[in-house]
């Protein structure tokens, strides 16, 4: 069974399945079809090393796996059917309520909220790439991936 797969570099990536990061930040929205649906989180091979000493990341850093894996999947999420589109009016309600899941979204991004964080046992070694991509845990590896009830179709 083929997983549908987003990498993300450390310690985001952790920061994510630890469900301490809520909002995946990328240029792009993502497909329709993956909305209210679990994906797998790949651990891409780069560390961002300055991403350590931000103020809203340093304290969560005892509560993330040292070493952090790189270059492995480490979990599933759920993309929610709740995209904060950059300039969109949900990011000034979101702001004009203080909600704090904005501490984790970057402007003129589309926020993907995320939810639902499941950690695998071990990390999965695996080699990553761009966008949602396809993965193939090994053989008798098993992952819940579509546990979520089914949405209403969006157009794209």
């Amino acid at each position: 069974m083929q997983i549908p797969t987003l990498t993300i570099r450390q310690p985001w990536a952790s920061l994510i399945i630890a469900g301490i990061k809520t909002i995946e930040n990328r240029s792009w929205r993502p497909p329709n079809k993956y909305l209210g649906k679990r994906i797998a989180i790949h651990a891409g091979g780069m560390l961002e090393l300055d991403a350590l000493d931000q103020p809203w990341v340093k304290p969560h850093i005892p509560k993330l796996p040292n070493p952090l894996p790189r270059g492995a999947v480490i979990g599933t999420v759920v993309i929610t059917n709740k995209i904060i589109p950059p300039g969109s009016l949900e990011e000034l309600r979101m702001r004009d309520q203080g909600d704090p899941t904005l501490e984790w979204w970057m402007p003129d991004h589309h926020g993907w909220l995320l939810t639902d964080p499941q950690p695998l046992s071990d990390p999965i070694h695996a080699q990553g790439s761009m966008g949602i991509w396809l993965w193939e845990p090994p053989e008798g590896v098993q992952i819940k991936i579509d546990d979520m009830p089914a949405v209403e179709p969006q157009s794209e």
